[in-house]
């Protein structure tokens, strides 16, 4: 498997768990706000061997209990069903964390019930979608991705990161009323990381501040059960 990098442990990236957290290199989309640009590209300088990674996981079973799936989009991966087979058997939680494009992998490998977390992000609306992600295509396939999740078993969360001046009112509406459907999962507002992006320019965007996204909450999710901030 393409791994770009690996982080040993982490406190916020699986709710309730510590995690070590898996980086694979290759994205399918061009998010001009990705705070992890360098794992878009499919081409790889070096590889963090896999061994190496259970390897370490064996040792720390003791201290850690969760392995977090990342990337880029760890679903391109034509290992990844192997590896989380090993880490999971070692006894680890697993989350994932992806884009939605890939809806068949993304169904497989909940089937597996090797996944206990997915977390998945919701960029913006069929209007906005294109603009900030750089794929015209693969819209229709997030919106499947989203029942798949909600109609399975796996515990989950949608994230919305927010730009300020490309996420305005009518675009917030319109995200909203698509994910009405979902208004009783866990829904994140986040805004910019505010120090690296894809898009140079997006760099210099002032991020919400967390009075903003409360507004923002408040305005446009207030049917939701559970829409939370995360800053």
């Amino acid at each position: 498997m393409n791994i770009a990098a690996f982080q040993k442990v982490s406190l916020t990236d699986f709710p309730g768990k510590i995690a070590a957290i898996i980086f694979t290199q290759g994205c399918n989309l061009s998010c001009k706000y990705c705070h992890n640009p360098s794992l878009i590209s499919h081409c790889i300088d070096e590889n963090v061997d896999t061994e190496q990674i259970l390897s370490f996981l064996e040792k720390r079973k003791t201290q850690l209990n969760a392995v977090v799936i990342t990337g880029g989009e760890p679903l391109l991966q034509s290992e990844l069903y192997s590896v989380i087979v090993s880490i999971r058997k070692l006894g680890y939680h697993i989350k994932i964390d992806t884009n939605g494009t890939l809806p068949n992998q993304l169904h497989k490998l909940l089937q597996t019930g090797c996944i206990d977390y997915v977390a998945m992000d919701f960029k913006a609306d069929n209007a906005k979608w294109p603009i900030l992600t750089g794929n015209i295509d693969l819209y229709s396939s997030t919106l499947e991705s989203l029942n798949i999740i909600a109609n399975s078993s796996v515990p989950f969360e949608i994230r919305l990161t927010l730009a300020p001046q490309f996420h305005c009112n009518k675009t917030l509406y319109s995200m909203a009323e698509i994910l009405k459907k979902f208004k009783d999962s866990t829904i994140f507002l986040q805004t910019l990381s505010g120090q690296v992006t894809h898009d140079i320019s997006w760099k210099t965007r002032e991020p919400f501040s967390y009075d903003e996204l409360y507004s923002i909450n408040k305005k446009y999710f207030f049917e939701f059960s559970n829409c939370q901030i995360r800053v």
